[in-house]
């Protein structure tokens, strides 16, 4: 039987993984925030669940919340976390059954079709298992856990959340065949692949070129049928955004299985399409459950980002492509942070790019609930409660990856990581405040000196950089978007990359409107936030209403110079809307007649916009920093009143 394509970069193990700086910072603030506590606080994932053993049916929420829990827990190496997550590991390990499934059962025949969905998840959560313990049991149980797939799906076929998200499936598959070359496995591939929606087809012609309810109807579909059958009324699965988020990586899996390029072709072309009929300019698509249009008051579900970011992580190591690494950077710096509170205690089910207010509302959603705006506990669904824990531990794992005999920095964060090229050990340490500062300073330490590709990412918005080798200005080779030194490295060596972050006016988005970029971070209008707590929420954790204490409806003049004030992070949360590490100061015009409409910012005038106002100095601060924010301006030229 044909090999599956091997990837072109390989990931890191998490016990070679040490976060340092506000990165650290940040995976302590999650933990001591939300993820490590969650199961004393929602009985999803409480001592009641069916995933360790009692009748409450949690489906897909232990998973999920575990696929978080242990990469953050091992990364911080937290003995309270590792335990409680290992309580977990225990009962599913345990839980094998003669066949080979696991887990609970709501068996009415020996393929459990509504729980496998959420085993794709609890594979995945062995898989960061392994990776962080080495444990010898993972690798044989997930081989007998396949081989029963195998014989199954023979006799029923894949449906629902699980042929919609078959991807990952796949991927748990592969990542085992990497290691053993079973080729029972390939086996297995092709079946899966054969099984899941045809997101290749979906790619290469892109059918949603308009927003899921210019199609669909919700309230009429919902006032004619049941919910259990408007799957096969509307396309529900694939316009739904997280699954859309999770089937871009399964073209994927059909070209390591196949090799077949058209598979990785329509990745592209399907990427191109999203963006261009559903973009958001945190670098995510709207989906207020459904694909939902272009508009910046759309939602955008936080279960989608941090799915993205999963998704794209694994097209950087098939591919090596560092536009992978530019869009998981704009992704993870701008909507993650956005959706969340600083100290990890509240977040929205849905974010807008143009957010000007926070409220238990009815908004534009395509079949969200009015509470989706909301910081808080659980709002809307308890899907992104369960999910979120994931987007910044896997994160890490972008930080570096490995060729034959090369190391390349994919993504740039503060981290410290333990590498073997040639049989040799090497650590990395990279000291950085990157995103908010352009310099980034690796130091390698090792016991004997070493020769090997040492490639940095050339982001895309970086027209200018400096490379120096222990503090002298160097030439470096380039190929394609990579900086490449190729030398014998020695202990002590320290490599430094300056990467000059020059503002950007980025034309082109929804009414002809306009986003203020530096680097991987996209800027948002600094407004004065005022929070107010609801009555409801459990303990610490509450809701809250965000409402705007200050002007909102801005025009730029994109004539007049914008200035960069760096501060440097200087807080535990680096997203600090107070204390934000960088900010630029630009001129702006009110536009009056732009007011709120239907809770949101109303339609966002069309540029150049005419009017005749005062100027006045406005402060743009990051995405990320802002959990109120204007991030696609209108615009016109020119002096305007004095």
């Amino acid at each position: 039987m044909k090999k599956a394509l091997k990837n072109k970069l390989k990931t890191l193990e998490y016990s070679s993984l040490s976060p340092s700086g506000w990165l650290k910072n940040q995976l302590e603030l999650q933990n001591d925030g939300i993820t490590r506590t969650l199961d004393e606080y929602w009985g999803s994932v409480g001592i009641y669940s069916d995933w360790i053993g009692g009748t409450d049916n949690s489906w897909e929420r232990p998973p999920y919340w575990l696929d978080g829990l242990v990469p953050l827990s091992y990364l911080l190496k937290d003995n309270k976390g590792i335990k409680k997550a290992e309580k977990w590991i225990e009962w599913s390990l345990k839980s094998q059954r003669p066949n080979g499934d696991f887990g609970p059962t709501y068996r009415t025949s020996e393929f459990d079709e509504p729980l496998f969905w959420p085993k794709f998840v609890m594979l995945k959560v062995f898989i960061s298992f392994y990776e962080a313990t080495k444990d010898s049991r993972v690798i044989p149980f997930m081989t007998r856990y396949f081989r029963f797939c195998l014989a199954q799906l023979d006799k029923f076929k894949m449906s629902s959340w699980a042929e919609a998200r078959g991807g990952d499936l796949s991927y748990a598959i592969l990542w085992l065949y990497d290691i053993n070359n079973d080729s029972f496995l390939l086996q297995l591939l092709n079946k899966v692949n054969g099984q899941t929606l045809h997101w290749t087809d979906m790619f290469e012609e892109f059918p949603f070129t308009r927003p899921t309810n210019y199609y669909y109807k919700w309230d009429s579909i919902m006032a004619n049928t049941t919910r259990t059958s408007l799957y096969n009324i509307m396309q529900y699965h694939y316009t739904h955004i997280v699954n859309v988020a999770m089937g871009v990586k399964q073209p994927l899996m059909n070209y390591r299985a196949t090799g077949d390029k058209k598979y990785l072709d329509a990745v592209y072309k399907g990427l191109d399409d999203l963006y261009k009929y559903h973009g958001q300019v945190a670098g995510v698509f709207a989906g207020d459950e459904h694909l939902s249009g272009v508009n910046p008051t759309q939602g955008t579900e936080l279960c989608s980002v941090v799915e993205y970011m999963f998704s794209l992580q694994l097209l950087l190591e098939a591919t090596g492509d560092p536009m992978f690494g530019d869009l998981i950077e704009r992704v993870t710096y701008n909507a993650l942070p956005a959706t969340i509170s600083e100290d990890f205690k509240a977040h929205q089910y849905d974010q807008q790019a143009n957010q000007v207010l926070v409220s238990n509302a009815k908004r534009n959603w395509y079949n969200n609930e009015d509470d989706s705006n909301l910081f808080g506990f659980e709002p809307n669904f308890g899907c992104c409660l369960a999910n979120m824990h994931q987007g910044w531990p896997k994160f890490t794992k972008n930080a570096f990856m490995l060729g034959e005999e090369e190391i390349f920095a994919t993504v740039y964060m503060p981290i410290e990581a333990d590498i073997e090229i040639a049989s040799k050990k090497i650590r990395i340490v990279s000291k950085t405040e990157y995103p908010f500062k352009g310099d980034v300073s690796f130091l390698f330490y090792m016991e004997e000196n070493q020769s090997f590709k040492f490639n940095l990412r050339i982001p895309e918005w970086c027209s200018k950089c400096k490379l120096l080798i222990n503090g002298k200005v160097v030439e470096h080779g380039v190929n394609g978007n990579w900086a490449v030194i190729n030398r014998v490295f020695s202990n002590n060596d320290r490599v430094e990359i300056s990467f000059e972050m020059s503002v950007i006016v980025k034309h082109g988005w929804y009414n002809n409107s306009v986003s203020v970029e530096r680097g991987p971070l996209v800027f948002g209008l600094n407004i004065k936030e005022s929070w107010h707590e609801l009555e409801r929420g459990i303990n610490q954790y509450k809701y809250y209403e965000v409402y705007p204490e200050s002007p909102w409806n801005y025009a730029l003049n994109i004539d007049k110079e914008m200035v960069v004030e760096e501060f440097g992070v200087s807080t535990k949360q680096a997203f600090s809307h107070g204390h934000a590490p960088v900010r630029i100061r630009a001129k702006a015009f009110r536009v009056h007649n732009w007011e709120i409409e239907n809770n949101s910012a109303g339609e966002l005038p069309v540029s150049p916009i005419v009017g005749d106002t005062e100027e006045e100095d406005i402060e743009l601060i990051p995405y990320g920093c802002a959990k109120l924010r204007v991030s696609l301006f209108p615009w016109k030229s020119g002096n305007g009143k004095k």
